[in-house]
């Protein structure tokens, strides 16, 4: 501001000149874009396969595995802890492999949860993955046909009374479980496979 009173812009270059220039779009600084892990965000899906496929599983042999019934009346069932038609002794547990099965899908989902932040678990999340579903699916293969076949052979007998002869809500459950089971061991493998991509890409940078 001169002595008259009058105010004077600043010349070019000065003060606020540079301010400007240091606030312009042009100046400033790139934002990086954000990707999605995509072995992270699978491991997470496998953990919550095998999560759901352990309750499933816990759940099997409380209900029937198949049911015989006689002139349209149900006269005997069996679960995976008691069989009505059985002899005292000879009930076949199908309960206890299939609750140490859902044991180990247990483990594995907790596995594949913490391998989720800890990067040194992931090849053992899905090694244990791979022991609980195999395990998991022999088991569930077992009493699955232990069932059919039970209800193909009464349903065989043909003496005229027999009404009819199925399988139950155990074996439905054990089956969506196998199913689910596998495709939480499918997310865990494509996971590992991106992590292995992901790690070779960084290599060649």
């Amino acid at each position: 501001m001169s002595g008259s009173g009058t105010w004077q812009p600043p010349a070019p270059g000065g003060t606020a000149s540079v301010a400007w220039a240091v606030g312009a779009p042009g100046g400033a600084p790139a934002v990086p874009r954000r990707t999605v892990d995509g072995g992270a965000v699978l491991r997470l899906v496998g953990a919550g396969l095998l999560l759901l496929a352990a309750g499933l599983t816990a759940v099997a042999p409380f209900t029937d595995l198949f049911s015989v019934s006689y002139d349209g009346e149900a006269t005997s069932s069996a679960t995976g802890w008691e069989d009505d038609a059985a002899a005292p002794g000879e009930t076949v547990l199908f309960g206890i492999p299939l609750v140490v099965a859902a044991a180990l899908l247990l483990g594995a989902a907790g596995l594949a949860a913490a391998a989720h932040r800890l990067a040194g678990l992931r090849r053992t999340a899905v090694a244990g993955a791979v022991l609980a579903v195999g395990v998991f699916a022999a088991v569930t293969w077992l009493v699955i046909g232990y069932s059919r076949d039970l209800v193909a052979t009464v349903t065989g007998i043909g003496d005229g009374s027999l009404a009819d002869a199925e399988t139950g809500s155990g074996v439905l459950l054990a089956t969506l479980a196998l199913l689910t089971g596998l495709g939480g061991l499918a997310a865990l493998l494509v996971g590992a496979a991106l992590d292995r991509t992901s790690s070779a890409a960084e290599g060649l940078r």
